[in-house]
């Protein structure tokens, strides 16, 4: 069976640590997609994630392409000066269908920020996804703090959250955490251990999960294959795949 695939952590412009393959225009990015069966992505700049936010959410083009779908970064500062309110209303005139945020860039807990708490509370009533994307600027791995995920999402029960990182080899907190929560799901290409997307979606539901090539550190063409030859179902793999992050965008309201 052949998958398409949903990219739900698809970065494109210059960072630290990048690999070869790594798109940095938007030529670039659909290049890359039509190399690997990916069909959409959630797109943003990486000055976005690593430097400015507001920089790197206008590095984007102003237009782009059906396939894919704007993200813009959220600035946590106390001090800046525009409402959470009217910042997501702002990014919605500029057609954004997902929100961005880095934890390791800002130096605390997701629990600690106010601003992030109140921008969190306008995507859950818009049914706007939040993208958590753990990466320190020197690498590493490990790198999320499961309780400190764990909390945030039951604090904003009504928001999905969508995690990722470069590599988790320690599952346990993962599972507690899946455990735990209703509204988080895990990018596939974190998960190194053998049968991880077999184990969670047995445990916790195909809902649960959702692809990502892994890009700008991995090759791109990485974890197609784990989804096709997990043990699971046809339909669940087009969920991982596909669907799981398509009928969450769906969701969004204008309203």
């Amino acid at each position: 069976m052949n998958f398409r695939f949903f990219d739900g952590c698809f970065g494109i412009g210059r960072c630290n640590r990048q690999g070869s393959t790594a798109p940095t225009t938007v030529a670039e990015a659909l290049a890359v997609m039509d190399q690997y069966d990916i069909a959409e992505a959630l797109v943003y700049h990486y000055t976005a994630r690593d430097c400015d936010p507001e920089v790197g959410n206008h590095a984007l083009p102003e237009k782009l392409p059906s396939r894919l779908h704007r993200v813009w970064a959220i600035e946590s500062a106390a001090v800046c000066p525009e409402p959470p309110a009217t910042f997501v209303e702002r990014a919605l005139q500029q057609n954004v269908e997902a929100f961005l945020f880095s934890p390791m860039q800002t130096g605390f807990r997701l629990n600690e920020s106010g601003r992030l708490a109140a921008i969190a509370a306008c995507l859950a009533e818009r049914k706007l996804p939040l993208l958590l994307t753990y990466r320190h600027i020197n690498g590493g791995e490990n790198l999320i703090d499961w309780a400190d995920l764990t909390t945030f999402c039951r604090q904003h029960s009504n928001l999905r959250v969508l995690a990722g990182e470069w590599r988790t080899r320690v599952n346990r907190p993962l599972f507690d955490a899946l455990a735990a929560t209703t509204n988080l799901m895990i990018s596939v290409s974190m998960l190194w251990q053998h049968r991880m997307i077999d184990q969670i979606v047995d445990a916790f539901g195909a809902d649960r999960l959702f692809f990502s090539a892994g890009l700008p550190g991995l090759d791109p063409g990485s974890f197609q294959m784990p989804i096709a030859y997990a043990q699971i179902s046809d339909n669940e793999k087009e969920a991982v795949a596909f669907t799981n992050l398509k009928n969450l965008l769906g969701e969004v309201t204008d309203e």
